[in-house]
């Protein structure tokens, strides 16, 4: 390795996300990959925005039914 060349750290996400949009490519064959991509990660960007919401209402349904369970206490 060259002395200048610069040394990343990989997130640790980055493996599995494109190893899963690689067999995505090879599968569907798109014509257009970088259209494919951007649709694909912005896909990818709503289901997380999607578990983020879901999680934070099981939350606060948690939070709810406890503060419940200790009126009725």
């Amino acid at each position: 390795m060259s002395k200048y060349a610069k040394s990343f750290e990989m997130p640790k996400d980055f493996p599995d996300l494109l190893r899963a949009f690689s067999k995505e490519v090879l599968r569907d064959s798109p014509k257009d990959v970088y259209s494919y991509a951007h649709e694909y990660f912005m896909n990818k960007l709503e289901e997380k925005a999607i578990a983020k919401e879901t999680e934070e209402e099981l939350a606060k349904e948690k939070a709810a039914a406890a503060m419940s369970s200790e009126a009725e206490a």
